[in-house]
């Protein structure tokens, strides 16, 4: 039995409070499933050629297949988005840091989805776009909180200098499949699959100057936003695949919760 799972069990039954312990518990409860995923065998040789062309095929857009695994991100994500605010809050602000454990929710939901032989959290360096790499192909992640129907432009790259946004735009090409998390709380926002593909189609319609958003001459550079016409459009496209959220917030939540997991080691004997 791992470590972590050791350590994690005696504050569950002894000393966590209700809301948390079930958080906890069902973290757990998938804990096994992610340790047998990671030691299913990932050597070429344990794989056939037709096993090998299947994978090939697949892409980020395989995530939805399954209906009821549909349900479980639905039922999952806003809750596991609203810890991750929570962890990220001081004086009641949401820090850049959210994006981070987003980012980390979604990579360890694709781990739990197709088990760790197919998810890479070592990106090439070739890829700098990219988050992770799926089935062996690069995945960058994206979320973004909206309090509109509005689309909203999602950052492509930060940055401060003009010389390498100048460069960012003139060598630019998509690359990398896109998961985008539309939050809306309160609201309903989605989950999107976007191949590569259908940016590169997108990308040949508009071109480079609808498709990006450079941020304005004179101004300090933040970096090179995918348009909101260029989102729409990829949003809508027949290669695209989504699902959507209702984003509600739980409506009981222990302001411990960011602490437990911390609590756990310094309850360890």
């Amino acid at each position: 039995m791992s470590v972590l799972y050791k350590r994690a069990v005696k504050p569950v039954q002894t000393q966590l409070p209700p809301i948390s312990a079930i958080i906890v518990l069902t973290l757990l409860a998938s804990f096994n499933s992610i340790l047998a995923l990671h030691s299913k065998p990932s050597d070429e040789s344990s794989t056939s050629g037709s096993e090998k062309a299947i994978v090939n095929e697949r892409n980020i857009t395989c995530l939805f297949d399954d209906d009821a695994f549909n349900e479980r991100i639905r039922r999952k994500l806003p809750l596991l988005f609203h810890i991750a605010e929570k962890h990220a809050s001081r004086a009641g602000k949401v820090g850049m840091e959210v994006g981070v454990l987003r980012e980390q929710i979604l990579i360890s939901m694709l781990i739990y989805k197709f088990g760790r032989p197919y998810v890479d959290v070592n990106t090439p360096s070739n890829f700098p776009e990219a988050d992770v790499t799926l089935f062996g192909k690069p995945v960058s992640i994206k979320t973004v909180t909206v309090r509109s129907n509005n689309i909203p432009a999602i950052k492509l790259v930060w940055t401060v200098d003009w010389l390498k946004v100048e460069s960012f735009v003139k060598a630019y090409e998509p690359r990398s499949d896109l998961l985008v998390a539309i939050i809306r709380w309160n609201g309903t926002g989605g989950l999107f699959a976007i191949p590569v593909g259908a940016q590169r189609e997108v990308l040949q319609t508009l071109g480079k100057e609808r498709y990006l958003k450079l941020p304005p001459k004179g101004t300090n550079p933040r970096g090179v936003e995918l348009s909101q016409e260029a989102l729409a459009m990829l949003l809508r496209h027949k290669l695209t695949r989504h699902i959507e959220i209702k984003w509600e917030r739980p409506s009981q939540y222990d302001d411990l919760e960011p602490y437990i997991r911390w609590l756990a080691y310094w309850a360890e004997d």
